[in-house]
């Protein structure tokens, strides 16, 4: 116990340096230098009244992404959930020796074959900023049961890794400069991290969409695309790779993506009050070919002059 005080300086330093699907990841590792485990998952979630979780987004920690596709096709209830949802707020184990096999064999399947023997779970009394967290660390091996004194310490260290992603939250996530809302993705699609509002616009472009993982028609042409870019019916996105992460940026399709980046240069001045001839000045083109191209641009946005230019440049697009 005597690292305890600096895992936790640790674990509340890298939440002021990290961006946020960095920070989780190293969090992960931090916790396990004092609980050993042998994989897990970092979760926000939704969760009804009875216990039955939605997911947001999640980390999956010497995971394969295959075991999330499996976990949605099982009909049997994850008993470890269950009873850490009526705990809320305390640390739980669970040995899954003791599911009954007639009863549950999808269940009996699906923990051999991804190596869950021991289950450690937690979830915070109170919700995080962006839905419910959950943090599940699993051992494979029944001769290497939680303890008592594992579970001790683990209501010791993991309500302070949600206080620290609660200051990693408000450091490093949320909107950005100009309204953009920041999604993190690891390198296969699957979100580490995003938000209700987010989601509920990839919802309106996807309308069959449920998280964690991004449509795979959106991230492949993001990721695969030459421009990192995508425009939708909705909505605008654009990607930067950070690391082993990839930052998108998601904006709500407005009528700036509707015209070239000639038009908007000429549309952003004259909206701000510039007459013909200031625009042709400071971008060097004759006022003829700054009237024409403005009234191209009145022509898409359906208005008739520059004092409804302003507003319907940043209308939402329909």
């Amino acid at each position: 116990m005597q690292d305890y005080p600096r895992t936790l300086l640790e674990l509340y330093g890298r939440a002021q340096e990290c961006a946020p699907g960095e920070f989780i990841e190293e969090s992960m590792h931090i916790i396990s230098r004092l609980l050993p485990f042998d994989s897990g998952a970092a979760v926000r979630a939704r969760f009804s009244a009875d216990g039955e979780m939605r997911l947001q987004s999640m980390y999956a920690h010497r995971q394969p992404l295959e075991k999330l596709h499996d976990r949605a096709g099982l009909t049997s209830p994850d008993p470890a959930l269950a009873h850490a949802f009526r705990r809320r707020g305390r640390s739980t184990s669970f040995d899954f020796a003791s599911i009954d096999k007639r009863k549950h064999p999808d269940l009996i399947a699906y923990i051999r074959k991804y190596d869950v023997a021991q289950s450690m779970v937690y979830i915070p009394a109170t919700p995080l900023s962006h839905g419910i967290g959950l943090v599940a660390l699993w051992r494979a091996s029944r001769k290497r049961s939680y303890t008592e004194v594992d579970v001790a310490l683990a209501d010791l260290l993991l309500p302070h890794l949600f206080q620290a992603r609660q200051i990693n939250d408000r450091l490093h996530g949320g909107r950005r400069d100009g309204g953009a809302l920041l999604l993190v993705s690891d390198g296969q699609g699957c979100l580490q991290f995003s938000d209700d509002d987010a989601n509920h616009m990839l919802q309106a472009e996807w309308p069959a969409w449920n998280p964690p993982v991004l449509p795979p028609t959106f991230f492949r042409e993001l990721r695969d695309g030459s421009s990192g870019c995508y425009t939708g019916r909705t909505l605008t996105a654009r990607i930067r790779p950070q690391g082993k992460h990839l930052h998108i940026m998601l904006e709500a399709l407005t009528h700036r993506a509707l015209l070239t980046p000639a038009e908007l240069a000429i549309a952003e001045l004259a909206a701000a009050g510039a007459s013909y001839k200031e625009v042709a000045a400071q971008l060097r083109l004759s006022p003829a070919t700054v009237r024409n191209q403005l009234h191209k641009v009145y022509d898409k946005l359906q208005i008739s002059n520059k004092t409804a230019l302003m507003a319907a440049l940043n209308a939402v697009a329909k």
